[in-house]
């Protein structure tokens, strides 16, 4: 997987539409994501299918119900979207935002 900077510096050439502070976001959850025990982890490709399904909400920044609603684009089975509903992102958001 590529470094948070290398995939930022993707999503933000891939998807200018997309806001600054959301893609920093989306980069950081994701590359915290894929240190979880889950039975497939998000690649790039994920990366950018959830930053354009963020975007296309309206999301500026990440919420964690916004998380929760959007995790099906994210992870590609169910028990990881499971583990990860709720409290786990809740978790993995407030880990983000204290770094």
């Amino acid at each position: 997987y590529p470094t948070a900077e290398r995939e930022l510096a993707i999503l933000l050439a891939r998807q200018p539409e997309v806001s600054r502070i959301l893609a920093e976001e989306v980069v950081r959850f994701i590359q915290r994501l894929r240190q979880a025990d889950l039975t497939k982890v998000p690649g790039i490709a994920e990366t950018l299918d959830w930053a354009a399904a963020l975007s296309a909400l309206g999301a500026r920044r990440l919420e964690s119900g916004l998380v929760d609603d959007t995790l099906g684009v994210l992870l590609k089975y169910q028990e990881d979207i499971s583990a990860m509903k709720g409290a786990g992102a809740r978790t993995l958001l407030a880990e983000i935002r204290a770094s």
